[in-house]
């Protein structure tokens, strides 16, 4: 199937019926907000949870605005009759179950929102082929302790999706659907380089996060570890370079950054929107740590591939890998 080639005339597609495997945060924000606007939505889960009838309840940090699915609908494999699969999974969960999961499903496109370093969108293509539109997603998302998943859509950062699918009618229908939930989006060119350069350009302050024990005050409390940080940026955005563009309000905030600007950033952030800093602890503090772990080993494998010097990010790999999940920082 070529990207801009219909793959099955007789879908409505205009009410497009969109499968997530997953149903975690960012599915949630997108399935509850696409199923009760503009499209059909099914959440493909693990055997177990698919007779489980809870509702799924979301809330804009922004807006105020609460949206609850009632009856989501679960399966345990990719409905027949849907017309796209959107991959809403963590880096660490691409593995060969997962790509004979979409294998066994229909031939449809299959939208991916995931983190993809070259490695991991090799796998995928190989797995998924031409029928993979790489994305990257505009919802910033976490769930509370009630289990209310709560997010924001940031103006700036649209959900972006591969261009070269911006022909075809199945994806062309899934823009509209998200635009028309009110969940901001534009097709653009480059997004897998664009996805990959920007997973390596914010990694290291991901890993400061894990390995200072998830809190930012940890964080801010081990200057040797942000020092190490810092320098882990300037490593990583040489490395980035060599893969892609980053989009421009990834490349000013990086560009910046520093200890003391993190200092203030955080101050005014626990001040201004103390919810976006229990967020930063919350989703990269303990809950993406074999993430980042796995995205941290391949990201200073590409460096070195490109000949960048990867000392300080090999040092702060090193310390987040020997934290323990949900213990204390060591730093």
């Amino acid at each position: 199937m070529s990207p801009s080639s219909p793959h099955d005339a007789n879908r409505d597609l205009a009410r497009p019926h969109i499968a997530f495997i997953g149903a975690g945060a960012l599915a949630s924000v997108y399935g509850v907000r696409l199923a009760l606007r503009s499209a059909t939505v099914s959440f493909v889960v693990r055997s177990q949870r698919v007779g489980d009838t809870s509702p799924l309840a979301t809330e804009c940090i922004s807006t105020r605005e609460r949206l609850t699915l009632d009856r989501p609908a679960r399966a345990a494999a990719i409905p027949a009759d849907c017309s796209c699969v959107a991959l809403a999974v963590r880096a660490e969960n691409l593995d060969a179950t997962l790509e004979s999961l979409v294998r066994s499903g229909p031939d449809v496109p299959v939208i991916s929102l995931t983190p993809l370093l070259p490695a991991a969108l090799r796998r995928l293509r190989e797995a998924v082929g031409e029928r993979l539109v790489v994305a990257m997603p505009g919802v910033v998302a976490y769930a509370d302790a009630s289990s209310t998943v709560r997010y924001w859509l940031p103006r700036v950062a649209p959900t972006m999706l591969d261009d070269r699918f911006a022909g075809n009618p199945s994806v062309r229908a899934v823009h509209d659907a998200l635009l028309a939930a009110g969940i901001p989006a534009k097709f653009e060119s480059n997004v897998d380089k664009m996805n990959s350069a920007t997973t390596i350009t914010f990694l290291p302050l991901v890993l400061l996060l894990d390995a200072a024990g998830g809190t930012a005050a940890r964080a801010l409390e081990a200057p040797a570890l942000l020092k190490l940080a810092f320098q882990a940026v300037a490593e990583c955005r040489n490395a980035a370079r060599f893969v892609g563009e980053v989009p421009a309000w990834a490349h000013l905030l990086t560009r910046f950054v520093g200890p003391r600007t993190i200092r203030i950033g955080i101050s005014l952030g626990q001040r201004a929107s103390p919810e976006s800093v229990r967020f930063v602890e919350q989703h990269f503090g303990t809950k993406t740590h074999e993430q980042n772990v796995l995205l941290a080993r391949e990201v200073i494998s590409i460096g070195t591939e490109y000949g960048v010097k990867m000392d300080a990010m090999r040092r702060l790999s090193d310390a987040c890998e020997d934290r323990v999940p949900g213990g204390p920082g060591h730093a």
